[in-house]
């Protein structure tokens, strides 16, 4: 079996990642709560606010975007936005293109509270040692036709 040497991602990165995805999402977040609320004045004929219906189509529309975001982007491209810019990749464990049950619990524990701060004090983030994927320099190993694996 032949052993490559890959490259992180630099904390630099990793900051911008934080950066750009956090714009991304929220752009997402306001286009589908702005569609949510159309739809929730459509249906309850403009008594939105007062309903609770207003807060609920928000909420969910945040949920959406924040899962969805990182979820589809990983899974299908091991990459957000920011990773396509900053030319990172996102893989498992052992070099391997991470499966869809490895980006669902790396988009979960990103809920954890203490994520961001853990990059004070490890060379990764909490949700990267938690789910076992790694972010490296695409440049350093191109693996867009390796199995999944969960």
């Amino acid at each position: 079996m032949e052993t490559k040497r890959v490259t992180a991602a630099t904390l630099k990165q990793r900051g911008t990642h934080f950066f750009i995805d956090t714009w991304t999402i929220t752009a997402i977040w306001f286009v589908l709560g702005f569609v949510a609320i159309l739809i929730a004045g459509w249906l309850h004929e403009g008594e939105v606010k007062s309903s609770g219906v207003y807060d609920l189509m928000l909420s969910i529309a945040l949920a959406t975007s924040y899962s969805g975001y990182y979820i589809i982007s990983e899974h299908f491209f091991q990459k957000t936005l920011a990773k396509k810019i900053t030319g990172n990749l996102v893989i498992g464990k052992y070099g391997n293109r991470p499966g869809l049950g490895k980006v669902v619990l790396r988009t979960l524990f990103r809920l954890i509270p203490v994520d961001h701060l853990s990059f004070l004090l490890l060379p990764f983030g909490l949700h990267d040692l938690l789910s076992s994927t790694r972010v490296i320099q695409e440049n350093e190993k191109t693996l867009h036709n390796t199995t999944n694996t969960n």
